[in-house]
């Protein structure tokens, strides 16, 4: 398993329960061989192997189109005009978030510390807050948890004139105030003016105007 993990560049949160999941499913079966250390092993089954099979045309498509946007971006930053920022901007924040949804720590990471810096730059103050919010969910993930509050606390002081609504589930909470605990896996949907699909893994997302995004 720890093979696989490190093939994916998954987090080991993000990684085990993707395994659950496809466990729960019936795609994935698992093995272990006694001894010391205990070896674990994972491979598909019948089904899994059928749906592997079906999606691979999808996911060979998802990966050419991630890696163009990795090579715009890289190409971009290599060039470094200032006309082209808020494309990097753009960019940035879609790469990431995809890094983000695979748990990929250290790239998300890197990815938003530099949206912050374009965005800090160009004066993109709802930019800055969500680079600040990805920062801050990827220091908790890595137990920097002083470090996590200050980018989040920044990130709410950018994002006071943004407009969020959040309707979910009762145990979700409402955002009444510029500040509010929620539960972030019990939102279903939401409508704002920045991009939080990483921070509601869930939800399904409108503009302001209820129109669905994307």
């Amino acid at each position: 398993m720890n093979t696989i993990q490190a093939d994916t560049g998954m987090g080991k949160e993000t990684f085990y329960r993707a395994v659950d999941r496809l466990k729960s499913l019936g795609f994935v079966y698992q093995e272990e061989e006694t001894g010391f250390p205990t070896h674990v092993y994972l491979g598909l089954t019948r089904t899994g192997e059928s749906v592997a099979r079906a999606l691979l045309p999808v996911a060979d498509l998802l990966a050419s189109t991630a890696r163009s946007l990795a090579e715009e971006l890289d190409s971009l930053e290599e060039a470094n005009q200032p006309i082209t920022k808020l494309r990097r901007i753009e960019l940035l924040g879609t790469i990431a978030e995809q890094e983000f949804s695979s748990g990929r720590w250290g790239p998300t990471r890197e990815k938003a510390a530099r949206l912050i810096e374009l965005a800090h730059e160009t004066k993109e103050v709802r930019s800055e807050a969500l680079g600040r919010i990805m920062l801050g969910r990827i220091l908790q993930k890595q137990d920097a948890h002083e470090e996590a509050f200050r980018e989040l606390e920044s990130a709410g002081r950018l994002a006071r004139d943004a407009r969020l609504e959040i309707i979910g589930h009762p145990e979700a909470g409402e955002l009444k105030r510029d500040f509010v605990l929620v539960n972030r896996y019990s939102v279903d949907h939401v409508a704002s003016d920045l991009i939080l699909g990483f921070f509601f893994p869930a939800a399904h997302f409108d503009d302001l105007q209820g129109v669905p995004a994307g």
